[in-house]
């Protein structure tokens, strides 16, 4: 059976939706201009366009530009695209082994830049093998762990590199034994999916790329009505509601878990001496030291003022407790830096913990015992941990 789709006219719709890509994903920016990927990804579709440009008017303009510079910057359009991905989850972009990949297809088209089907054959397979490995190279970089809900739109953006990927490895087979017709525009099954099966599936990547970003602004929003701005800890009602869903979990599950409760020593003395600037910077400071101690399981919420609160799923009191010594230990040994100076602190820290045994206890609970506890640390001289006992138990239970 004979395929009579047209090809040039599918070169030419192929042009056309990297177009609309190009223009969807700018509008995009347009809205986050802080999302960096995004101006990568324009890039991606912007230069394929040039190229598919350049393609179709192979024989109007120098074969120079509509053979080496039309496959050149194809080529670097899936490199930005890569790039664009490595900024999207935070890597440092591989700009040393991309630039290679553009010089590798330059020096490739040049070398068989020529009329002739040898020349042809040739350059195909050196071009489908350079897209095959950046297909599988983009694939790659979007397996990085994320949050659930990016998960479909990164699939959906693996499964399409893969296809232009196993696609180009297909047409370097067929290349390599000299099964493929003259001339790019030829008629037949492999010249209408030469331009039809790329352009599906970057159109889908940018579909995908769309959603990450909506995912991304989506997850922001949400984080900025959980998270405390001035310090970037979790807010107080966040705070009660991770402590009331890990409560709930660990009932179910027969696990333990503690909590720590700290706030800096003679904070007061702290603002009255060196101004409030200082004062809210320590607070700041207080989240990022005990951040580098906890574990990543671990939540840290700010109570009110200079009181926080650190949720230890799976923890027992004396590994809570060794845990609190180690913020205490590296809040004391790292003093706030500012450009007017060095400003030392400390902090005493409660700690609770639920135990097996304890009968339906609550959020408000288990912090009252910790707060307890802080306070034994205050009247023991500050710079300490205490830990809630049998006895703090007792008091709380009698209102003391």
């Amino acid at each position: 059976m004979s395929i009579t789709l047209d090809v040039t006219t599918l070169s030419f719709m192929s042009l056309l939706i990297f177009g609309l890509m190009c223009g969807l994903l700018l509008m995009m920016w347009l809205g986050d201009r802080k999302e960096t990927a995004l101006l990568f990804w324009i890039a991606s579709y912007f230069l394929p366009s040039l190229g598919l440009a350049g393609l179709l008017l192979r024989g109007t303009i120098p074969d120079i530009l509509s053979i080496v510079g039309a496959n050149t910057v194809l080529i670097a359009g899936f490199v930005l695209a890569w790039w664009g991905n490595q900024h999207f989850f935070n890597q440092r972009p591989s700009y040393a082994w991309g630039i290679g990949i553009i010089l590798a297809i330059l020096v490739g088209s040049i070398i068989f830049y020529g009329p002739g089907q040898e020349n042809f054959v040739k350059r195909v397979m050196v071009i489908s093998a350079l897209l095959s490995l950046i297909s599988l190279i983009n694939a790659l970089s979007l397996t990085k762990r994320t949050p659930p809900s990016m998960w479909p739109a990164q699939g959906l953006a693996i499964v399409a590199y893969l296809s232009i990927a196993s696609f180009y490895a297909l047409r370097f087979f067929l290349a390599s034994r000299q099964d493929i017709p003259p001339g790019l525009f030829a008629s037949g099954w492999l010249g209408v999916i030469t331009f039809l099966l790329p352009t599906a599936g970057s159109a889908l990547i940018a579909f995908a790329w769309i959603l990450l970003v909506n995912q991304r602004l989506r997850l922001r929003l949400i984080e900025t009505h959980q998270i405390d701005l001035a310090t970037g800890a979790l807010n107080r009602d966040s705070l009660a509601e991770t402590g009331a869903a890990e409560i709930s979990r660990s009932r179910r599950h027969g696990n333990l878990l503690s909590v720590l409760l700290l706030d800096i020593d003679h904070f007061r003395r702290i603002n009255e001496r060196h101004g409030q600037a200082v004062g809210n910077a320590w607070l700041g400071h207080l989240v990022t030291v005990a951040r580098g101690v906890l574990r990543q399981e671990d939540r840290i919420g700010r109570l009110a003022g200079d009181e926080f609160c650190v949720i230890l799923p799976q923890t027992d009191p004396h590994g809570a407790a060794l845990l609190a010594e180690r913020i205490r230990l590296a809040i004391e040994a790292t003093p706030l830096q500012t450009g007017s100076g060095t400003f030392p602190a400390t902090v005493s820290i409660g700690v609770a913990a639920l135990e097996p045994n304890d009968i339906a206890p609550d959020w408000e609970r288990l912090c009252a015992s910790a707060d307890m506890a802080l306070h034994d640390a205050k009247r023991m001289g500050r710079n300490r941990v205490a830990i809630a006992t049998a006895e703090t138990a007792l008091r709380l239970s009698s209102g003391l």
